[in-house]
Protein backbone atom coordinates (compact mmCIF):
# COMPACT_ATOMS: atom_id res chain seq x y z
CA UNK A 1 0.00 0.00 0.00
CA UNK A 2 2.90 1.88 0.77
CA UNK A 3 4.54 1.52 -2.60
CA UNK A 4 0.83 2.26 -4.01
CA UNK A 5 0.43 5.95 -2.38
CA UNK A 6 4.25 6.63 -2.97
CA UNK A 7 3.34 5.71 -6.86
CA UNK A 8 0.40 7.74 -7.08
CA UNK A 9 1.84 10.96 -5.02
CA UNK A 10 5.14 10.60 -7.93
CA UNK A 11 2.53 10.57 -10.63
CA UNK A 12 0.34 13.17 -8.98
CA UNK A 13 3.46 15.44 -9.33
CA UNK A 14 5.02 14.44 -12.56
CA UNK A 15 1.49 15.07 -14.20
CA UNK A 16 1.40 18.30 -12.39
CA UNK A 17 5.16 19.20 -13.52
CA UNK A 18 3.78 17.96 -17.13
CA UNK A 19 0.69 20.42 -17.24
CA UNK A 20 2.67 23.13 -16.13
CA UNK A 21 5.17 22.63 -18.57
CA UNK A 22 2.71 22.64 -21.35
CA UNK A 23 1.18 25.88 -20.18
CA UNK A 24 4.33 27.42 -20.03
CA UNK A 25 5.43 26.75 -23.70
CA UNK A 26 1.93 27.64 -24.61
CA UNK A 27 2.62 31.76 -23.20
CA UNK A 28 6.11 31.13 -24.90
CA UNK A 29 4.71 30.69 -28.01
CA UNK A 30 2.37 33.75 -27.63
CA UNK A 31 5.28 36.11 -26.12
CA UNK A 32 7.44 34.85 -29.37
CA UNK A 33 4.80 35.66 -32.05
CA UNK A 34 4.01 39.12 -30.37
CA UNK A 35 7.84 39.25 -29.95
CA UNK A 36 8.65 39.08 -33.74
CA UNK A 37 5.10 40.46 -34.96
CA UNK A 38 6.86 43.85 -32.86
CA UNK A 39 10.06 43.12 -34.61
CA UNK A 40 8.73 42.70 -37.95
CA UNK A 41 7.11 45.78 -37.57
CA UNK A 42 9.95 47.81 -36.38
CA UNK A 43 11.75 46.62 -39.57
CA UNK A 44 9.41 47.62 -41.85
CA UNK A 45 8.93 51.13 -40.46
CA UNK A 46 12.87 51.62 -40.68
CA UNK A 47 12.74 50.18 -44.34
CA UNK A 48 10.00 52.84 -45.17
CA UNK A 49 12.12 55.52 -44.00
CA UNK A 50 15.62 54.50 -45.28
CA UNK A 51 13.29 53.71 -48.47
CA UNK A 52 11.83 57.37 -48.60
CA UNK A 53 15.57 58.60 -47.80
CA UNK A 54 17.44 56.54 -50.10
CA UNK A 55 14.92 58.07 -53.34
CA UNK A 56 15.18 61.71 -51.84
CA UNK A 57 18.93 61.54 -51.87
CA UNK A 58 19.41 59.99 -55.24
CA UNK A 59 17.06 62.34 -57.16
CA UNK A 60 18.80 65.27 -55.69
CA UNK A 61 21.98 63.92 -56.44
CA UNK A 62 20.80 63.35 -59.84
CA UNK A 63 19.64 66.86 -60.38
CA UNK A 64 22.61 68.29 -59.20
CA UNK A 65 25.10 66.20 -61.26
CA UNK A 66 23.05 67.11 -63.81
CA UNK A 67 22.94 71.16 -63.16
CA UNK A 68 26.57 70.83 -62.73
CA UNK A 69 27.30 69.32 -66.17
CA UNK A 70 25.21 71.97 -67.82
CA UNK A 71 26.58 74.78 -65.86
CA UNK A 72 29.93 73.14 -67.01
CA UNK A 73 28.99 73.03 -70.60
CA UNK A 74 27.99 76.76 -70.71
CA UNK A 75 31.03 77.68 -69.45
CA UNK A 76 32.44 76.24 -72.04
CA UNK A 77 30.75 77.93 -74.47
CA UNK A 78 31.17 81.36 -72.32
CA UNK A 79 35.21 80.68 -72.69
CA UNK A 80 34.43 80.40 -76.67
CA UNK A 81 33.08 83.46 -76.18
CA UNK A 82 35.64 85.39 -74.68
CA UNK A 83 38.29 83.81 -77.12
CA UNK A 84 36.44 84.92 -80.01
CA UNK A 85 36.18 81.10 -80.86
CA UNK A 86 33.17 81.59 -83.32
CA UNK A 87 32.19 78.15 -85.34
CA UNK A 88 28.97 77.41 -86.92
CA UNK A 89 29.86 73.56 -85.95
CA UNK A 90 30.60 74.27 -82.10
CA UNK A 91 27.46 76.13 -81.95
CA UNK A 92 25.51 73.53 -83.55
CA UNK A 93 26.89 70.55 -80.91
CA UNK A 94 26.14 73.10 -78.60
CA UNK A 95 22.67 73.70 -79.30
CA UNK A 96 21.59 70.03 -79.79
CA UNK A 97 22.98 69.59 -76.37
CA UNK A 98 20.99 72.07 -74.81
CA UNK A 99 18.27 70.80 -76.47
CA UNK A 100 19.07 67.15 -74.77
CA UNK A 101 19.51 68.61 -71.70
CA UNK A 102 15.80 70.49 -71.94
CA UNK A 103 14.25 66.95 -72.71
CA UNK A 104 16.01 65.04 -69.65
CA UNK A 105 15.35 67.96 -67.60
CA UNK A 106 11.90 67.50 -68.05
CA UNK A 107 11.96 63.44 -67.65
CA UNK A 108 14.45 64.05 -64.72
CA UNK A 109 11.33 66.58 -63.36
CA UNK A 110 8.52 63.99 -64.14
CA UNK A 111 10.78 61.16 -62.08
CA UNK A 112 11.22 63.60 -59.22
CA UNK A 113 7.24 64.56 -59.20
CA UNK A 114 6.54 60.73 -59.36
CA UNK A 115 9.17 60.11 -56.47
CA UNK A 116 7.99 62.73 -54.43
CA UNK A 117 4.33 61.43 -54.92
CA UNK A 118 5.37 58.10 -53.68
CA UNK A 119 6.98 59.58 -50.63
CA UNK A 120 4.12 61.60 -49.28
CA UNK A 121 1.75 58.63 -49.94
CA UNK A 122 4.43 56.81 -47.51
CA UNK A 123 4.33 59.36 -44.95
CA UNK A 124 0.61 59.52 -44.98
CA UNK A 125 0.12 55.81 -44.71
CA UNK A 126 3.13 55.08 -42.15
CA UNK A 127 3.24 55.76 -38.80
CA UNK A 128 6.94 57.67 -39.04
CA UNK A 129 8.05 60.08 -35.86
CA UNK A 130 7.40 64.20 -36.29
CA UNK A 131 11.22 64.11 -36.52
CA UNK A 132 11.19 61.72 -39.52
CA UNK A 133 8.68 63.71 -41.14
CA UNK A 134 10.28 66.77 -40.48
CA UNK A 135 13.63 65.17 -42.32
CA UNK A 136 11.94 63.89 -45.15
CA UNK A 137 9.70 66.80 -45.48
CA UNK A 138 12.68 69.11 -45.44
CA UNK A 139 14.90 66.50 -48.04
CA UNK A 140 11.79 67.41 -50.11
CA UNK A 141 12.28 70.59 -50.12
CA UNK A 142 15.99 70.39 -50.83
CA UNK A 143 15.06 69.08 -53.85
CA UNK A 144 12.90 71.36 -55.21
CA UNK A 145 15.56 73.78 -54.91
CA UNK A 146 17.76 71.63 -56.73
CA UNK A 147 15.11 71.74 -59.23
CA UNK A 148 15.04 75.38 -59.27
CA UNK A 149 18.87 75.59 -59.78
CA UNK A 150 18.67 73.37 -62.53
CA UNK A 151 16.37 75.33 -64.32
CA UNK A 152 18.74 78.55 -63.65
CA UNK A 153 21.42 76.64 -65.04
CA UNK A 154 19.42 75.80 -68.23
CA UNK A 155 18.43 79.07 -68.52
CA UNK A 156 22.03 80.43 -68.07
CA UNK A 157 23.27 78.03 -70.57
CA UNK A 158 20.29 79.33 -73.55
CA UNK A 159 21.28 83.09 -72.76
CA UNK A 160 24.89 81.99 -73.25
CA UNK A 161 23.97 80.41 -76.21
CA UNK A 162 21.91 83.30 -77.68
CA UNK A 163 25.36 85.42 -76.72
CA UNK A 164 27.69 82.71 -78.65
CA UNK A 165 25.11 82.50 -81.52
CA UNK A 166 24.89 86.62 -81.80
CA UNK A 167 28.67 86.75 -82.30
CA UNK A 168 28.91 84.52 -84.82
Amino acid sequence: MRNLLLYLFLFGCVGNVFAQDVSLSQGSESVNVDSLSNRLYILQHNYDYLYCDYQLNRANNDALIFSNTVSIKSNELLINCYVENFDKDLYQGFKKYYDASVEYFDTLKDKIDSTKQIIDEKIDSSNFSSNEKVLLLTQIISLEMTIKQVESSLDYFGVILGIYEKRM
